[in-house]
């Protein structure tokens, strides 16, 4: 499940940044260097992505939401942020509304 999650996480990463005009650097650097600040490609290196764990984990009553760190260097190599919702079987999360795009996938439903 872990595996498959850390493979759907990726993917997602992928898909947010498609049509980035990345540019390989070489040298003594990270490979998700950044030269120019958040959200420029340039120095981003896609073909090393890693799953990552959650910075903070909040419980809640019908489930519990996953933040996971923005500073991360995938992610603000990507210009995105990610958190994560579990829903324990009959349980609601309310819909929000959030002032950017966003993308969700359900892994299972009932």
């Amino acid at each position: 499940m872990a595996f498959s999650l850390s493979i759907v996480f990726s993917f997602c990463v992928l898909v947010l940044c498609h049509g980035t005009n990345a540019q390989f650097t070489t040298g003594g650097q990270s490979p998700w260097h950044t030269s120019r600040g958040f959200g420029d490609q340039r120095g981003c290196r896609f073909e090393h992505l890693e799953a990552l764990n959650p910075a903070q984990r909040v419980q809640s009553e019908a489930g519990m939401t996953e933040y996971y760190e923005e500073s991360s260097e995938m992610l603000r190599c990507a210009g995105v942020s990610v958190k994560r919702h579990i829903v324990e079987p009959r349980g609601l999360l309310l819909p929000a509304y959030h002032n950017a795009p966003s993308l969700m996938y359900i892994t299972q439903g009932y």
